[in-house]
């Protein structure tokens, strides 16, 4: 049994790394003998090693929160997180109008999109339960008391999360590819922390993890979309506003003004949210 006392904001991040880099190991090892394969079946392997890494966290949360665990899988919304829902209901909404631009559509990927969705739930649930549920559970009681804490917290959960992602080098051999998708998820770590924060439930970001992760392979699934032209452009450009400045702006608001937002409105239910934490 694992002392709370020992989850230190340290012993999160260390935790939540090993379980990671363990995970990042057996699927360079499923690669490299040819277990993972390609297609239906990369999608089916890679969801048991994200079943499987996601329950060895979930299995330290436990043993971190007790029973208090079955408080955060439950989804629960405050007037800000629903406010933070407007954002990501933004940029899939701009991402989904290439279903308008593009130039054919097709039916012949369905199966493997729909398998590739399940691989999508299990990624969240991995990626949630590890990167904002293990590597925060140390931070929270800490550094949830004061701004410049939060502020620390939720870039720390970016950085971490975006580092974690750039590894991916070893598989793809793309070194620049692989430093701008850990950019890009750094942006989406920042605020999926913030999320985390305001609703104290997991289920919840690992619910938005999935749904954005499908979402977002829509398009490139069922039709052909244009790399060049006007509308083509406008949407990359409005979407990485959003990703690139609302997104990251609006956490790093949430972590100065989280005080005022929450206290001032129902300061018992916060405090008692700060006590199960302790």
């Amino acid at each position: 049994m694992i002392n709370e006392k020992r989850f230190t904001p340290a012993f999160g991040v260390i935790a939540a790394s090993a379980v990671t880099a363990a995970f990042l190991l057996t699927e360079f090892i499923l690669v490299r003998t040819g277990v993972m394969g390609t297609g239906a079946r990369m999608y089916m392997v890679d969801g048991i090693c994200r079943l499987f890494f996601g329950t060895v966290s979930m299995v330290l949360l436990h043993k971190r929160y007790g029973k208090r665990l079955e408080e955060k899988m439950k989804i629960r919304f405050s007037g800000p997180v629903a406010l933070m829902m407007i954002p990501l209901a933004l940029y899939l909404g701009v991402h989904l109008c290439y279903c308008f631009v593009s130039t054919s559509y097709t039916l012949k990927m369905l199966t493997i999109f729909l398998i590739n969705c399940v691989q999508q739930l299990l990624t969240g649930y991995f990626e949630e339960a590890t990167s904002r549920g293990l590597m925060l559970s140390g931070m929270m009681p800490k550094y949830k008391l004061s701004y410049q804490g939060r502020l620390k917290m939720v870039l720390t959960s970016g950085l971490v999360f975006g580092v974690f992602h750039i590894l991916n080098v070893i598989f793809t051999g793309d070194i620049l590819g692989s430093v701008w998708q850990g950019f890009c998820t750094a942006m989406w770590g920042m605020f999926i922390a913030a999320v985390y924060m305001c609703s104290n439930s997991l289920l919840l970001v690992m619910v938005i993890h999935a749904v954005w992760d499908i979402a977002v392979r829509v398009p490139n699934a069922f039709m052909m979309v244009p790399e060049t032209g006007l509308a083509p452009e406008v949407i990359e450009t409005v979407k990485d506003v959003i990703e690139f400045g609302i997104m990251p702006v609006a956490a790093i608001l949430i972590c100065i003004f989280y005080d005022k937002i929450y206290m001032k409105k129902a300061p018992v239910r916060i405090k008692e949210s700060e006590a199960q934490e302790q």
